[in-house]
């Protein structure tokens, strides 16, 4: 048998057992060439990459059916080139690398970064769900996340991991538009914010770390007295955040609700001030993040009840009033969680007298009570309950009533109930004289 049947014998029995990583073969004096196959026995579906592909110049068009490829080493950078015909709304996934933590960036036109996608973690799934395209040519790139080592290095530890990666899977489709009522990315702060109207909910994601998703609300059809209620779904493992901020991005209210759990910010007044526009803006984030479920944001309306605060109340010029006329007792309700504080204003009362509030707190959270104005005192847990009994309060002086939340990051807020009495006509605090000088001899 010649040389060259033997070497196709060879060949053919390489190619039937499936699990050969190397074919070699060997032609007379030639030198040995391999064919690597460094997908494994089972290949990922998408065209395998063309290197080199490392820098714009040189980037290889992202098929349809996406690409394959792998990362040479920690700091080999893979550069693909898609192209928009028009607004359009991108969907790129980068499948996660067992032990090696990848990231994915969109740029432009000029090569600057857009967007980056990096939940963190070694065999970590990347994607943008919901980018914004115009009409041009962009570039994905995938490159890996080196991390330095947590204790110093004896030796040079190098430019990190040598060889080659896992093979990785980049896909990308285009949409025309987002579905009804979903947002657009990039919709990180005020000037790039989606639109959401009053009783119409409205879909996002937490795609990325970092991500933040801003939506702008029209209040021009408010009344007075009405108020907000604002409600995010759960998005699993997800801890969200919601902030309100005013027209010019002021901070009103800003909550962390725990992971994997819904979030809502209830009894908001919402607060315009003079020349500005009669808009607020909802910010969504949360961690981590989640590009593979979404959450809706549904923000109501209604007249708040007078026994109910308005948010925000945590400074003395905006506390929720505590009565509305001559009453000696009342009782308000409210919602706090750990870190929060809100305020209530005690309108003043014409003579001296004392004050008691009791609080029934939040679950999993301490309430401690605190007095300003004209009046002062502390209390703290009682039981069950937050106490403070018979606090010394002054004539003709407004008293405000102080709550901060105490517990486990993480902990929701929750509802409380705060219960008040003002006692008049009680004798002012004795204050003791100093002691008597001793008597002259």
């Amino acid at each position: 048998m010649s040389k060259a049947a033997v070497a196709l014998v060879v060949l053919a029995a390489a190619c039937k057992g499936g699990d050969r990583k190397t074919i070699a073969r060997g032609d007379g004096g030639a030198p040995p060439v391999q064919v690597v196959d460094r997908g494994g026995a089972v290949t990922p579906p998408g065209a395998p990459e063309v290197e080199p592909n490392g820098e714009a110049a040189t980037a290889m068009a992202l098929p349809t059916a996406g690409a394959r490829g792998v990362l040479d080493g920690a700091a080999d950078v893979d550069v693909y080139a898609i192209t928009s015909e028009g607004a359009r709304l991108l969907d790129a996934r980068l499948a996660g690398m067992a032990g090696v933590d990848g990231k994915l960036e969109l740029r432009d036109e000029a090569f600057a970064v857009i967007a980056t996608a990096d939940r963190g973690g070694a065999g970590v799934a990347e994607r943008f769900p919901n980018l914004s395209l115009d009409r041009g040519r962009y570039f994905l790139v995938v490159r890996e996340v080196v991390h330095a080592p947590k204790k110093k290095a004896k030796v040079d530890g190098g430019v990190g991991r040598v060889g080659p990666s896992p093979t990785y899977q980049l896909t990308a489709t285009q949409a025309a538009d987002p579905p009804a009522g979903g947002e657009r990315e990039p919709d990180d702060d005020v000037g790039t914010a989606n639109e959401v109207t009053l009783a119409t909910p409205v879909t996002g994601y937490v795609g990325w770390k970092g991500d933040v998703d801003a939506w702008k609300l029209a209040i021009d059809g408010l009344a007075d007295g009405d108020g907000l209620d604002v409600a995010v779904t759960a998005v699993p493992q997800v801890a969200l955040t919601v902030e309100i901020t005013d027209a010019a991005g002021r901070r009103l209210v800003r909550q962390t609700g725990a992971a994997g759990a819904p979030l809502t910010l209830r009894s908001i007044a919402p607060r315009v001030t003079p020349g500005e526009p009669t808009v607020q803006f909802v910010l969504v984030s949360g961690a981590p993040a989640n590009p593979d479920a979404t959450y809706q944001l549904t923000v109501g309306s209604r007249l708040l009840e007078l026994d109910e605060e308005a948010e925000p109340n945590d400074t003395d010029d905006r506390a929720s009033p505590l009565r509305f006329g001559t009453e000696d007792t009342g009782t308000m309700r409210g919602e706090l969680g750990p870190g929060e504080t809100d305020r209530f204003a005690l309108s003043p009362s014409p003579g001296p007298g004392s004050l008691d509030v009791v609080v029934d707190p939040p679950p999993g959270v301490e309430v401690t009570i605190a007095l300003a104005g004209g009046a002062s005192g502390q209390g703290g847990p009682l039981g069950d309950r937050a106490q403070l009994s018979a606090a010394p309060v002054l004539a003709h002086q407004p008293v405000i009533v102080v709550l901060t939340g105490k517990g486990k990051k993480g902990t929701p807020a929750g509802p409380y109930q705060l219960r008040w009495s003002l006692t008049t006509g009680a004798a002012p605090p004795v204050v003791e004289d100093d002691p008597m000088p001793p008597e002259e001899e």
